[in-house]
């Protein structure tokens, strides 16, 4: 049993979602008012996976921007967390669909400034 599913158990919620692959980048389980319990993964921890993956820096982002972040499957969707060392913090750029508020590529948002926007957002730096 991976750690997904012991947090499942142990929260008595066998519905939240999961990431395949991705246990040790699991944070911690999200619990909020009136809403289900939902797994919460570090942002870092994943692009850091995917880059010992085989993919560059970029590609990595791109990936998780679009694949993971801008995945949403309902109430049980895992979130992301930006894990923050006090004095250790820059930001980094988002894609966002203006329409849907989706999260997209960078790129993409760059290319289409009438129907996307491109935010900052806080990062740990290394």
């Amino acid at each position: 049993m991976g750690l997904a599913e012991e947090l499942a158990d142990c929260f008595g919620d066998d519905n939240m979602l999961k990431m395949d692959g991705f246990d040790d980048c699991i944070v911690g389980i999200v619990v909020r008012n009136s809403q289900p319990n939902i797994l919460c993964y570090s942002i870092d921890k994943v692009i850091a996976k995917l880059i010992s993956q085989g993919m560059t820096k970029e590609e990595a982002e791109e990936y998780f921007d679009f694949n993971q972040l801008g995945a949403y499957m309902g109430a049980y969707t895992p979130c992301f967390i930006i894990e923050i060392e006090e004095g250790k913090v820059k930001k980094r750029k988002i894609g966002r669909d203006a329409k849907t508020g989706r999260f997209i590529p960078v790129e993409k948002a760059v290319k289409d400034p009438d129907h996307t926007t491109v935010e900052s957002i806080e990062k740990k730096s290394k």
